[in-house]
């Protein structure tokens, strides 16, 4: 298998492995969720995790995307500050909202799988089918649940959520999806920049 294949077999299955995680943890959140609302550290607890997620993902727009031009972070606040918008009002459950979170990461795995084989803007629907779908099955999976139920208004929300994690994405990384990947791939030149380089005279 070459290089690329296994990045491309890396990425996606790191985005199946998201899936699975959100589908496999469904009745253990729920349960852990009910535990912290009877103690009323529900929302401090969603707090902390969204707080924890976006350090880690500032250090690798930074240090893995190489994404440091203020101009970049300026141009995105406004849809990340619509991303969170719609995660505090959509639903009212706290754990709902950090099911929120959790499909804009996903959109995000998606994205750098993506990102591998496609060019320029084509990554973010693939993405955005590839969450979709991500997020039908977890509602499936919701139905089969004893304590759970399919909620067609649930899918809607994943699809909303992984919509804005798109405007957030394409604030930041443009037509170059794929910085996502935050391997430094970014700081080097793609292939047609080389081949530019290597023919021109000197």
């Amino acid at each position: 298998m070459s290089g690329k294949g296994r990045d491309r077999l890396r990425a996606w299955l790191l985005f199946l492995a998201g899936v699975a995680f959100i589908a496999l943890t469904l009745d253990v959140a729920y349960e852990v969720s009910l535990f912290l609302r009877s103690r009323g550290y529900l929302w401090q607890t969603i707090q902390v995790l969204f707080a924890a997620s976006s350090v880690v993902l500032l250090y690798l727009l930074v240090f893995g995307a190489g994404l440091r031009s203020p101009w970049v972070y300026a141009r995105t606040a406004p849809f990340l500050v619509l991303f969170v918008l719609a995660m505090l009002r959509t639903r009212s459950s706290p754990s709902e909202r950090f099911h929120f979170l959790e499909y804009g990461i996903l959109f995000l795995l998606a994205l750098r799988a993506a990102a591998i084989d496609l060019r320029g803007a084509w990554s973010y629907p693939v993405a955005l089918v590839a969450t979709g779908l991500a997020g039908w099955f977890d509602e499936w999976q919701q139905g089969l649940s004893p304590v759970r139920y399919y909620d067609v208004e649930d899918i809607e929300m994943n699809v909303l959520a992984a919509a804005l994690a798109g405007l957030v994405c394409l604030a930041l990384f443009g037509l170059r999806p794929d910085r996502a990947r935050f391997d430094g791939l970014a700081s080097r030149p793609d292939d047609a920049a080389a081949r530019d380089a290597s023919t021109s005279p000197r």
